[in-house]
């Protein structure tokens, strides 16, 4: 079982490595894709946003990324987006999230919220980002 798992590990990180060296240059030409009424756009950007926040070998790209988004942030288009990947960053780097959208597993294999900073704030910080509360999102696990 181990060998299979290792096998699907390394497909996966070569898979995320080949698409990360494609967003990286379409990010330097285009920047960040915005959500548009276009379908095709929205599928771009969903494609965008997931490959991205999974290029944890690269956390300079993914703040790259999160510094271009942080511009957005008042026209409300990626907002959710946004926040995933705010805490992705603080997750790769060992430090707090803000948006409680990490998980963790504890010893006995269950979800567990990652290290959340000021977590009597947090359900306000996540309706400002156009998230669930923080049960509704745990409850999913």
């Amino acid at each position: 079982m181990l060998e299979k798992s290792d096998s699907l590990r390394n497909m996966k990180s070569e898979v995320f490595h080949k698409n990360k060296t494609i967003l990286s240059d379409l990010f330097n030409t285009y920047g960040i894709p915005l959500l548009t009424n276009d379908t095709n756009d929205a599928k771009y950007q969903k494609a965008f946003w997931i490959l991205t926040k999974y290029a944890d070998f690269d956390v300079v790209f993914q703040e790259r990324v999160l510094n271009a988004m942080k511009k957005e942030l008042n026209n409300g288009s990626v907002n959710k987006d946004y926040a995933y990947l705010y805490d992705r960053v603080k997750w790769n780097k060992g430090e707090k999230q803000l948006y409680g959208t990490q998980m963790v597993f504890d010893s006995l294999g269950n979800h567990k919220l990652y290290t959340t900073r000021n977590i009597s704030r947090l359900n306000k910080r996540r309706v400002q980002m156009s998230l669930s509360t923080i049960e509704e999102y745990l409850s999913v696990f």
